[in-house]
């Protein structure tokens, strides 16, 4: 498919998207590497105890039902019967989203980083190529899209989820998201949702069924991976941590800078 032809096919989907939102529908936004699929799976898991006789949700499941806007037909998608519709983004906000609910999913941007280019170096046809350095520089993947994105988002979602309070916790954090969008649930159907959503039982989904799209990859590449929390930072030199911080001061972003953790 040539540039212009993926071009078009991609403004016609999210065309038909944000034709196809709903009032009620929730978003659940992060910049990519940062916990969405994570959160998806909870949230599908727990619809699963609900709606689907517990069936046990994949990844070819997860993106068919969890849909995702510029991807899924919004406008055909049905709105289950006990949740509302979740839709993922990685999209700054923007008019479209006003008055619907929103998850916000944020991640150090450090880890964001050191994840997202070892994901884009694992492709088969990577978007970017280069130097982790440069890598940073890139308007849309590296640190200034992260702080376009988490800067626009951080006062309109409803409920901000920090991906290092998933990691420590992440019933008693599935259990807030849901108290803040006013979702009923019992503990034991969130403890289930969070234990079908966790590394473990994910990775054994991914090595007995695959991702939706393993196409997409180098042989060998494992999407499930152990998320660290810290590491991303060795990658940085001193100058780019200071550029980091500046970035986030500039924005008024107060989590994440160096004076904050």
């Amino acid at each position: 498919m040539s540039a212009t032809r993926t071009w078009r096919h991609r403004l016609w989907w999210y065309t038909v998207g944000i034709a196809g939102l709903r009032r009620h529908d929730v978003m659940v936004s992060s910049f990519p590497k940062s916990g969405n699929t994570w959160v998806r799976f909870f949230l599908a898991n727990l619809l699963s105890l609900r709606e689907w006789d517990g069936q046990k949700v994949d990844f070819d499941i997860l993106d068919s039902r969890m849909i995702e806007l510029g991807k899924s037909n919004l406008i055909a998608a049905p709105t289950p019967t006990t949740l509302p519709r979740f839709i993922k983004t990685h999209l700054p906000y923007s008019a479209v989203f006003r008055d619907r609910r929103a998850i916000l999913i944020v991640r150090d941007p450090r880890d964001v980083m050191a994840s997202f280019y070892s994901y884009e170096g694992n492709q088969t046809h990577p978007r970017v190529s280069g130097t982790f350095s440069e890598f940073l520089q890139h308007p849309r993947f590296g640190l200034p899209g992260w702080v376009k994105h988490t800067s626009s988002w951080l006062n309109r979602a409803s409920v901000v989820i920090r991906y290092e309070d998933m990691r420590s916790d992440p019933e008693s954090c599935f259990r807030t998201l849901l108290d803040d969008l006013g979702i009923d649930a019992r503990p034991e159907e969130v403890a289930e949702a969070t234990r079908r959503a966790s590394q473990k039982q994910v990775q054994a989904i991914e090595e007995a069924h695959g991702i939706s799209n393993p196409e997409r990859f180098r042989e060998g590449f494992q999407f499930t991976q152990q998320g660290g929390v810290g590491r991303g930072e060795s990658l940085f030199n001193d100058a780019e941590l200071a550029h980091l911080d500046d970035l986030l001061e500039q924005s008024g972003i107060d989590m994440y800078r160096s004076s904050q953790i």
